[in-house]
């Protein structure tokens, strides 16, 4: 907590690419993170924060177990490209890496020629997680393996949901079972062919029923009341469901009911839409909630 009258501000994570990711990765004003062209380029206070160093299984040679041993922290995590699916060079890296907790590293397998691509889109969404609090219950990464349903967390907490627990994704098969998206700032999957949309908490409920009541209790009322301050401030300036631009009025109805929460992507766009920045737009939802 701050001194009173002051605004504490989320920590960023400074972001390291390794070896010739360094000179691909950037960063298009990710408010939660900063780069840093290695780990020689950090003064040592920026060193004892948050670092998130970014690899592929290629360039963890000698050398990059040298540099890990010698300049990572309690706060170092590693996000480790696949590129090359070498799974033996990888276990073995880990091992020698003295890498223990699952929760300090996440290995991504993105599709061949698609490593940046990926990159740039996993940075994306820990940015958000970070700049909004939510490195804990936002999703950064997902895929359905031997019908398991894994999400890994920004903070590299893992969900393993079993896809016959989702009665819906159940009964659709495999092929469009597999056919998901993770929103841009990783507030939840959809799968467009069956309309669905499952966030962390909702998949956290389903493998843990306990968890479910509690966040029912907790975030229900929240969202009803902030969904109905969204209304009311959309009727207020004469705008209709189908005035928002990017939002359907699906969408927006399921927002103002409650029924979901806001995302920031959703947020942004009726902010565009009642002329204001996204900060000054939550600022008069907050107004009228009161």
């Amino acid at each position: 907590m701050g001194r009173k009258g002051t605004t504490v501000r989320p920590e960023k994570v400074t972001v390291i690419p390794y070896g010739g990711l360094a000179e691909k990765v950037k960063l298009a004003r990710r408010p939660g993170l900063r780069l840093a062209k290695n780990w020689r380029s950090l003064g040592s206070k920026k060193a004892s924060e948050s670092q998130l160093l970014v690899a592929s299984v290629g360039a963890m040679d000698e050398k990059f177990r040298k540099s890990f041993r010698e300049r990572s922290t309690g706060k170092t995590r590693l996000l480790v490209i696949n590129d090359s699916r070498q799974s033996d060079t990888l276990v073995s890296t880990l091992l020698k890496l003295s890498i223990r907790s699952p929760e300090r590293f996440y290995v991504a397998e993105p599709k061949k020629h698609e490593e940046i691509a990926t990159v740039e889109a996993l940075l994306g969404r820990m940015g958000a997680a970070v700049a909004a609090q939510e490195s804990g219950s936002r999703i950064l990464d997902a895929r359905i393996e031997d019908g398991v349903l894994i999400a890994v967390s920004p903070s590299f907490k893992r969900l393993e949901v079993p896809i016959s627990s989702i009665p819906k994704l159940n009964a659709a098969g495999d092929e469009q079972a597999s056919n998901f998206e993770i929103d841009v700032d990783g507030s939840f999957l959809y799968w467009p062919d069956l309309d669905i949309h499952l966030g962390w908490e909702q998949l956290k409920q389903i493998v843990d029923p306990q968890a479910a009541q509690r966040a029912q209790r907790k975030s229900h009322e929240f969202n009803a009341r902030y969904g109905a301050a969204i209304k009311r401030t959309r009727e207020a300036s004469g705008l209709s469901l189908r005035s928002i631009a990017g939002l359907s009025a699906k969408q927006l109805r399921r927002i103002e009911s409650g029924q979901c929460r806001s995302t920031s992507n959703a947020l942004g766009k009726l902010a565009q839409a009642h002329h204001l920045k996204t900060n000054e737009y939550m600022k008069r939802v907050a107004e009228v909630m009161k």
